[in-house]
């Protein structure tokens, strides 16, 4: 089997992740109630891929955008932990 990147799946804080100012995908209102509701019924399931490297949010906008409403962050929260998958790509491969 040939070797490759893979990810680690860590813990990080919702304030280490940057929205990536490009990412191509744009969310609606509505799409993210969905999501929020979607997790509220049966959990956060799926990966949120998130750059060590640059702090950006590679994959798992509308899941992430669903957690910050689900937690009030950031007005009525500070903080939260985030269960990503963490890779180390440049900026050009992100």
């Amino acid at each position: 089997m040939a070797k490759f990147k893979t990810s680690d799946t860590i813990t990080i804080k919702r304030s280490q992740i940057n929205l990536n100012p490009i990412n191509p995908k744009r969310h609606s209102e509505a799409s993210i109630k969905l999501q929020a509701k979607n997790i509220r019924k049966v959990g956060l399931l799926g990966g949120i891929v998130w750059n060590r490297t640059t702090g950006n949010l590679v994959d798992g906008h509308r899941r992430v955008y669903a957690l910050d409403a689900i937690n009030g962050y950031p007005d009525k929260c500070e903080d939260y932990d985030l269960k990503v998958e963490a890779v180390e790509l440049d900026a050009d491969t992100e």
